[in-house]
């Protein structure tokens, strides 16, 4: 069996980067996609199975912590970007947020120099963050924003379940398979294409029970929905074909 949660055939992917993943999958018995376009893309290339294995969550380690008075002080934010940097508009947004006043923190990987947008620029340098303290910056904002790679054509990303289940509001983009997997506005909220981001924070941060109510249902619904690391275990063993009897 094979997986890769990047996407191996997008054509923002240097031709290089995945090509002996893709010539070896004829080799396997199954190639377990992490995004449904890919089913067709794997068999096309000559995987005799694919089959569909989205991200999953940590219980053990995805969950709410008690933030400290250090956690609120390194990571306390109205809003909360924790990812890789893409130039499709993540950053413009961001600023556009902190232009407006609200608190914005950054942080993850392959990001710029932030004197290009200078609403953001006391976020700098960005860094990455791992462990607890990935999951008490979470917790230590009021709303979290989740932004879906183009250059791997993404419906949802791990942060889509990780965040949830912290009990923090999501903010994501809005994909099919989201919208599906939470409520829009009772368990999740979305944003689309050429929203201003700006008025919509401004709504949910000015409605502090709405912020704890969404939070709260939107990590019962994801424990609910069978999308921790066991379920996605229980999915593999079921489409992984069983070695025949000799």
């Amino acid at each position: 069996a094979t997986y890769n949660n990047d996407d191996p055939f997008s054509p923002a992917q240097p031709p290089h980067r995945f090509r002996h993943f893709i010539a070896a999958l004829p080799q396997v018995d199954v190639a377990y996609a992490y995004r449904p376009h890919n089913l067709a893309e794997l068999r096309a290339a000559g995987a005799p199975m694919a089959a569909l294995l989205p991200p999953w969550f940590m219980p053990d380690q995805d969950r709410p912590v008690s933030t400290t008075a250090d956690d609120r002080e390194r990571f306390g934010c109205d809003v909360v970007f924790i990812g890789h940097y893409e130039p499709d508009g993540r950053a413009e947004h961001l600023a556009s947020l902190a232009e407006a006043g609200i608190r914005v923190r950054v942080f993850g990987t392959d990001w710029p120099d932030l004197s290009r947008w200078p609403s953001l620029a006391s976020n700098g340098p960005v860094c990455a963050l791992r462990g607890r303290d990935y999951r008490a910056a979470l917790c230590s904002a009021r709303i979290a924003l989740c932004f879906l790679s183009k250059l791997n054509r993404d419906a949802y990303t791990r942060r889509n379940f990780e965040i949830p289940a912290t009990g923090t509001f999501m903010l994501s983009e809005y994909s099919d398979p989201l919208a599906e997997w939470f409520k829009e506005g009772v368990e999740a909220a979305f944003f689309r294409p050429g929203d201003d981001l700006v008025p919509l924070v401004r709504r949910w941060l000015d409605d502090a029970d709405g912020l704890e109510r969404v939070g709260a249902a939107g990590r019962a619904r994801l424990l609910a929905g069978g999308h921790d690391v066991a379920a996605r275990a229980g999915q593999v063993l079921a489409a992984l074909p069983m070695p025949r009897s000799p």
